[in-house]
């Protein structure tokens, strides 16, 4: 009899194990979506066959108070009717998302907060910061900025699920939980 509880509490203590030696949250710093977020730049939109746009240089940094993350562009835009090249500056404040099917965390609702071109008419600039901010959301919406490798998600036999992300001053904090 002794044997039988000794064997039950020994299944029903290992039945737990798993669940307490399974990560709780996966922790990414801004270097490594920086690194991410090289290698998708420079992004270039035509638009109309009015203008290019080309963004690259981009900078993250993370915004925990607003649950954001913001990236600082260079922005070059080029009128197709030969003019010269518009220089110039944009910030681009996101939420981010985990995209199951890539096993990636991505920027989601892009919006442009802030664009400074240098050398444009004051009554150019409210169409050109509308075109930009369209193109912006066409463009970055979806953009890797992490990426698990294939088995980084299951431990121990078990799959992990995102449950939540957090924006944190160290860095993006993806909580998971196992599989249902």
């Amino acid at each position: 009899m002794r044997r039988f509880f000794g064997l039950l509490l020994l299944l029903s203590l290992t039945a737990c194990v798993p669940d307490v030696l399974l990560p709780s949250s996966y922790t990414f710093t801004s270097e490594a979506m920086q690194q991410a977020l090289d290698k998708s730049f420079p992004l270039e939109k035509q638009y109309a066959g009015l203008l290019d746009l080309t963004l690259s240089q981009p900078k993250i940094e993370l915004r925990p108070t607003e649950k954001r993350v913001v990236l600082t562009c260079r922005t070059t835009l080029t009128l197709l009717a030969g003019e010269q090249p518009v220089q110039g500056e944009l910030q681009v404040s996101s939420q981010l998302a985990y995209d199951a099917t890539q096993r990636t965390v991505v920027l989601q609702h892009p919006k442009l907060e802030k664009e400074t071109l240098s050398n444009i008419s004051a009554s150019m600039t409210p169409i050109l910061q509308n075109i930009t901010a369209m193109l912006v959301q066409k463009k970055m919406d979806g953009l890797v900025v992490y990426t698990f490798a294939p088995n980084q998600l299951r431990v121990l036999g078990t799959t992990l699920v995102p449950d939540d992300i957090d924006i944190t001053p160290f860095g993006v904090v993806l909580h998971v939980k196992p599989a249902a």
